[in-house]
């Protein structure tokens, strides 16, 4: 996923910050970043399958300088959902993606405002 989002995402937003693999924990002078990191990931039962069937639960965060988050990331998230939707298969790697919860976020803090959005997807694969 972070292959597929990366380009899309670094000609929409300059010098944004990519990290895989973890929550973001970033101060003000790091944003705006972008990451993307698994939530959990449960066996799918089904006769139909010769091979394990998974489902994986990844979350994509963005926090961004500004405010307010639906004005400031939505052409971010926007990009994001895009770049999901136009390859569901991930390049042939998924059986099938899906788009979930989408949730707003802002706060001030010393240094300025920050807003964010928070994607939640689900990715069926076979092992």
């Amino acid at each position: 996923i972070k292959t597929i989002l990366t380009t899309p995402v670094t000609a929409l937003v300059t010098g944004i910050t990519l990290n895989l693999d973890e929550p973001l924990n970033l101060v003000y002078s790091d944003l705006p970043a972008l990451s993307i990191y698994p939530v959990k990931e449960e066996f799918v039962y089904d006769e139909s399958f010769t091979d394990d069937k998974k489902q994986l639960y990844l979350r994509i965060e963005l926090r961004m300088k500004g405010g307010p988050a639906s004005s400031v990331c939505t052409p971010v998230v926007n990009t994001i959902a895009s770049a999901l939707k136009a390859d569901p298969r991930l390049g042939g790697l998924a059986d099938y993606l899906e788009l979930g919860t989408l949730q707003w976020a802002s706060d001030s803090v010393e240094s300025g405002d920050v807003c964010g959005a928070t994607l939640d997807v689900r990715v069926d694969y076979l092992t």
